[in-house]
């Protein structure tokens, strides 16, 4: 069976070409644009299912150099609360305590059926542990950081057990969430108060920098294109 080993770079180049794709699927496919399903799973899943498909059939193994992977968890985990706005907060202080209040009691319920599942399969508790609130409440970054930890406890199956749960957690989040918001939406009528901006923002002073988010994404896709594809020409490794 042929093995492909992919370094750094050319993963963040795939990982960019898988994104792209399912950015353009979302856009031609009403079902997923309706849903609201995310680009990156979209992509995500058509290369997992290949990649499945090859590997059982001894045809092609496809791994990937994880060296980029704790940091750029790391990077999005510490940046999900950015965006948080005091003032909205504070207005919405009751549903969200209800949040919280319901989150610790699935943290609990997660950790004590997992333990209890994995100890009734003849298995280490605390990878029921690692299966439960490690990675569906704390995510793939958390998954990954207490892994590495349950795998020096001697732990067997740690980092493998939560990471592949956080995963999991995602992906059926994501396809059971899109959906069920947009049968809310449609449900109440719900209409965004935002207004669209198209085009560039004038300004007089034509030395300052000016981007948007999408062209953000776009540019460091490209940036990472650029860095997994040109060691593979003999042409880019002479520049």
């Amino acid at each position: 069976m042929l093995e492909v080993k992919l370094n750094m770079y050319q993963a963040a180049a795939i990982a960019a070409i898988l994104f792209w794709i399912g950015t353009y699927l979302v856009e031609k496919v009403n079902f997923l644009k309706e849903k609201c399903i995310p680009a990156p799973l979209a992509g995500g899943i058509i290369f997992s299912v290949l990649n499945t498909i090859l590997s059982l059939n001894s045809v092609m193994q496809i791994t990937f150099d994880d060296t980029l992977q704790s940091f750029f968890m790391l990077v999005f985990f510490t940046t999900v609360g950015f965006t948080v706005n005091l003032p909205m907060l504070k207005k919405g202080a009751k549903p969200l305590l209800v949040m919280l209040f319901l989150s610790t009691i699935m943290v609990f319920m997660q950790n004590f059926l997992g333990g209890g599942i994995a100890a009734k399969f003849g298995l280490d508790p605390r990878l029921g542990v690692a299966a439960g609130s490690i990675a569906l409440v704390g995510g793939p970054g958390t998954a990954a950081a207490f892994g590495k930890t349950m795998d020096e406890m001697g732990i067997i199956g740690g980092s493998s057990v939560g990471i592949t749960a956080a995963v999991f957690g995602l992906v059926m989040g994501s396809i059971m969430g899109g959906p069920t918001a947009y049968r809310r939406i449609r449900q109440f009528n719900l209409k965004s108060s935002e207004i669209a901006v198209t085009g560039d923002v004038e300004d007089d002073n034509t030395n300052v920098f000016k981007s948007t988010s999408n062209e953000f994404v776009q540019s460091s896709m490209l940036l990472a294109v650029a860095m997994g594809l040109v060691p593979w020409f003999p042409i880019g490794c002479m520049i």
